[in-house]
């Protein structure tokens, strides 16, 4: 037991239910667990004196002793989900199952928050040694309440829900106050110093919900609650896919028992909810009903009647399975409901210039001096113009302004080189980053001389300062004693979302950005952010949100279509390796613009794609110097060469560039690995918009999941909005340190840092958004790691499409159904090996089946084919070998007499040991040997034959005795058997 310091040294008591002994492991304990339930829910029935009760230090034992229990107590009645009556707890507990979907130092953080949000934490007996393998039960003190049990439950989910947000993790969501505990008699980490935790407002926010509900009089405690559910359900998601099997599955099974009438309308309302949605059919909202019908059919009737009633939803369904221990995350894919404010929103068709209203309003919003101080976030799709529409804007800017100054920032130099030559049409305009070689003076005359200036976001605070600045003793500018002053004006942050989500920016860059910003808006300055993609943002943040909605716009490509790849990350490399081969072969004229985010690898694919005659280019340098003659056709004119057929580019590439040269059948693929960051969904919308002109398809290449039995929904704005929580906290903590000169070992500026905070030139400290949500962005990265079916589901919203598999057909076409090769259970092995010999296509069609889904699906191909033939197959496949070499193996393997096993593989490997034997330098027996038996072959004219196996090993140990005798030993020779498996070699 581990305990920390206690702040009043008094015990507690504790309302739980004990079994009667404790296990030392859960295999041990589930043996029992039959008993174990049915004594949990019984002990009760004959307590009619007093709830059960026992100290803090017995419970601790008890949970080092692997004894389970369920929480709390009651009087004469069972501990069961429909009978439990007058029950009392004042202990929670929280499961957390699933820490694998996030970096070591996120787990680091939430294990830490674990321990100062719990008075309790044990380490589950699923419980591994790696970071990522930790499970623990989460016990919470709680102030007792007397309230119904189904009230009571509710509140336990209100606050599992609210602790999830604030640990930044989700807890078990079938978890619920009845259900069977197993502790693993390990360690318990003892928390003293957390006070209760109380319940009263939870109640109060119950009560106050349940006083809007109509007919609240007449609501049994369970009814009020699922309405209260779906209230919470529909503030918080919306549902965008039901696995109708898994549902139908669940709702047949003894897990849910339908007892009352009230309870069978409510699911029967819940399943017109999804039909209304879309979700599920007709035909299979009858098959849910007839699930849980008690044989009369009676829900046709029910269920028409109850159509025009719309309150009830997925929400109390979701509730309910979940009360009965039922996990619905294979059931239901809920998405995170949150949508930005939109103060003012324009519909055009076409560009936003070619629309002069819209263009007009959008100007004066940003050049109005009554906005003086405030940030405005301009929203609109890929397409629509929004660059062309800021360079025009900051164009007028200039003719109208004889003082003050625009700053226009561009996350990449990549999108600098795009608009750079346009930005400086305008006089006084011109373009500076931290990388063009100046000296100290010559980069501080061309801020003093630019009215507009373009620049990168690492250079704009650097800009900004001296824009600001006041002291005219600081520099002497164009040969004069007097610094000139500036008002200032505006500026602007191009592709803003990349602030946050893009890992190449470091911490200290966004800091000084959003201090430098802060600075321009506190001296009467106007931040405008622009951005395509503004998923990650908070609408909390901007003073005004423009939407701009394009009514004919459309999605670039064709098609959009993924494929999930099993294996290693190494090994999903070297199948998109073999896919990109595959794919230019078959199609000469298709070009692809491949993203893949290691440059090592894009190399690697580089030279042998070249040395192969498929002419490839990389885009992978942020350094001009260093950028080739193709990639700077690309980056700077948006033409790709006329001979190149692969682009292979990582991020650098994904945002601003816009390649103007496509033709509509080329294609943009995306590789996702557990390497690489490209699983997620902003970053993927900016590379599907790199073809300006209309392509054929967006293709994702994903590596497999790890299979999780918890999918659970990643509350992105629900963590975000805790961690600003968290930092606006903590900003109030530094004031007073500093106010205080409050100094510790670790400094106020790297406690800043730490707590997502930054410091402007009047000392004022704020929040630095775009840091935190960096933060969550990683950790919703690592998840769709895991789950990246949440990341197709992220982008069929985004583009609203559906976004289906991909089939396999040498032109990796997308196809709602995969329609890969499935073997006739007719079909004899010889059948098989007979269409491999003289069917090219369907040779072709196995190796392109092997190359992108592995041994597993080939295997599934083909069933009764032998594994030496199958290892053959995959060895054939594995080394590009030619279709006319490969058909003389199988035809050996057709060949074969019934109890011969015959192996290329092995004989390969056979021909490759006596090679290393006889060109050993190394005089062993078994060199001594080969030189013999290659004598002998030689005098016999390379022929000799024998009639039997057993001919051979005589032969064999004749010659290794003669060998072993001219050396003077007198013994049996012991490796014969090991030259005689190698010279069973089949011509």
């Amino acid at each position: 037991m581990v305990v920390d310091n206690d702040k009043n040294n008094t015990e507690r008591n504790i309302l739980i239910q004990p079994y009667k002994r404790g296990f030392d492991s859960k295999e041990e304990a589930m043996q029992q667990v039959s008993n174990i339930s049915s004594y949990l829910e019984t002990i009760n029935l004959w307590n009619n004196s007093k709830l059960n009760v026992i100290s803090e230090k017995e419970f601790i034992q008890q949970l080092e002793n692997g004894v389970p229990h369920r929480l709390g107590s009651c009087l004469e009645s069972r501990m069961s989900l429909r009978e439990v009556d007058k029950y009392r707890t004042n202990i929670f507990c929280f499961d957390l199952d699933h820490l694998d979907h996030l970096p070591d130092d996120s787990i680091r953080k939430i294990i830490s928050r674990l321990n100062g949000n719990f008075h309790y934490i044990q380490e589950s007996f699923s419980s591994g040694t790696k970071l990522t393998q930790k499970r623990f039960h989460c016990y919470l003190m709680v102030s007792t309440l007397q309230v119904d049990f189904n009230v009571l439950n509710y509140i336990y989910k209100r606050v599992k829900d609210e602790l999830s947000v604030k640990i930044g993790i989700e807890f078990d969501g079938s978890m619920h106050l009845l259900k069977n505990i197993f502790a693993s008699g390990k360690d318990v980490k003892v928390n003293n110093t957390l006070d209760i935790f109380n319940l009263s407002p939870y109640l109060e926010d119950y009560n106050a919900k349940r006083s809007t509900l109509s007919n609240k009089q007449d609501m049994k405690s369970s009814v009020t609650v699922n309405e209260v559910v779906d209230e919470d359900f529909n503030d918080r998601f919306t549902t965008t896919q039901v696995n109708f099997p898994e549902l139908l599955k669940v709702l047949k099974s003894a897990k849910v028992p339908v007892y009352e009438y009230h309870e069978w309308i409510r699911y029967l309302m819940s399943f017109n909810d999804m039909e209304r949605k879309g979700l599920i059919t007709k035909d299979q909202k009858y098959h849910l009903a007839e699930a849980i019908d008690d044989g009369n059919a009676s829900y046709y009737k029910e269920m028409e009647k109850l159509e025009r009633y719309t309150k009830v939803t997925i929400g109390s369904l979701i509730y309910n399975l979940q009360l009965r221990g039922i996990s619905t995350n294979q059931i239901f894919t809920l998405n995170e409901r949150k949508e930005l404010r939109i103060d003012t929103s324009f519909d055009i068709y076409g560009k936003i210039t070619e629309n002069q209203q819209v263009f007009k309003e959008i100007e004066r919003v940003i050049t109005n001096p009554e906005n003086s101080g405030k940030r405005i976030l301009l929203y609109s799709e890929t397409g629509t113009g929004k660059s062309t529409a800021i360079l025009k804007i900051l164009e007028k800017f200039n003719d109208n302004q004889s003082k003050g100054f625009s700053i226009l920032s561009i996350p990449r130099r990549n999108l600098i080189n795009n608009l750079k030559t346009k930005f400086e049409k305008s006089s006084d305009s011109n373009t500076i980053t931290g990388s063009d070689i100046y000296t100290f003076k010559e980069r501080r005359n061309i801020i003093n001389d630019s009215t507009n200036i373009l620049t990168t976001v690492d250079h704009c605070p650097y800009i900004v300062k001296f824009k600001l600045e006041k002291d005219d003793t600081d520099l002497e500018l164009n040969n004069s004693d007097v610094m000139t002053s500036y008002n200032p004006r505006l500026m602007i942050l191009d592709e803003c979302h990349m602030l946050s989500n893009d890992a190449t920016f470091k911490e200290e860059t966004i800091r000084e950005y959003c201090a430098a910003e802060k600075n321009l808006l506190k001296s009467g300055g106007l931040s405008v952010h622009v951005t395509a993609t503004p998923e990650n943002l908070r609408s909390e943040d901007y003073d005004f949100i423009i939407k701009v909605n394009q009514l004919d716009r459309e999605n670039p490509f064709q098609h959009a279509g993924y494929l999930m790849m099993e294996g290693t990350s190494k090994q999903i490399e070297k199948k998109m390796l073999e896919t990109i081969k595959l794919a230019t072969k078959k199609n000469r004229n298709r070009r692809l613009l491949v993203f893949i985010e290691r440059k090592e690898i894009i190399f690697q694919y580089s030279k042998e794609l070249n040395n192969m005659g498929i002419k490839t280019m990389q885009v992978v340098s942020s350094n001009e110097e260093i950028k080739s003659k193709d990639e700077i056709s690309v980056v700077c004119k948006g033409e790709i060469p006329e001979d190149v057929q692969v682009i292979l580019a990582t991020t650098s590439l994904s945002a601003g560039v816009s390649i103007i040269n496509n033709d509509k059948g080329d294609e943009i693929w995306v590789l996702c690995t557990s390497r690489s960051l490209n699983y997620e969904m902003t970053r993927i919308a900016q590379m599907a918009h790199r073809f300006r002109n209309p392509y054929h398809a967006l293709k994702l290449f994903i590596q497999q999941g790890k299979s999780q039995v918890e999918r659970k929904t990643f509350l992105y704005h629900k963590y975000l909005d805790e961690e600003v929580k968290k930092a606006e906290n903590f900003k109030r903590t530094i004031e007073f340190m500093r106010e205080n000169n409050c100094e510790g070992r670790v400094t106020l500026d790297d406690l800043e840092k730490k707590n997502g905070l930054f410091t402007d030139r009047d000392g004022q400290v704020s929040v630095c958004q775009p840091l935190i949500q960096s933060e969550i962005v990683l950790n919703k990265t690592y998840y769709n790691i895991n789950n990246p079916m949440a990341l197709i589901n992220e982008l069929s919203k985004k583009f609203q499409l559906q976004i289906n598999q991909m089939k396999i057909n040498g032109f990796i076409d997308v196809e709602e159904n995969d329609k890969s090769m499935k073997c006739d259970p007719t079909v004899t092995s010889n059948d098989i090996i007979s269409k491999l010999i003289k069917d090219e296509l369907f040779y072709s069609q196995l190796n392109e089946e092997y190359i992108l889904y592995g041994k597993s699906r080939l295997i599934a191909s083909l069933p009764k084919i032998k594994s030496s033939t199958l290892n053959d197959l995959m060895l054939l496949f594995d080394n590009g070998y030619e279709f006319s070499f490969a058909s003389q193996i199988m035809k050996a393997h057709l060949h074969a007499k019934k109890n011969e096993t015959l192996s290329y593989k092995r004989d390969i490997a056979a021909l490759k040991n006596i090679n290393k034997i006889k060109n050993s330098a190394e005089k062993s027996l078994l060199t001594k040997v080969v030189e013999k038996i290659s004598k002998d072959i030689s005098l016999a004219k390379n022929q000799m034959v024998y009639q039997k196996t057993s001919e051979i090993k005589s032969y064999l140990n004749s010659v290794a005795r003669e060998v072993l005798e001219s050396k003077r030993y007198y013994e049996e020779p012991k490796k014969v058997e090991y030259l005689y498996k190698l010279l069973k070699i089949k011509k």
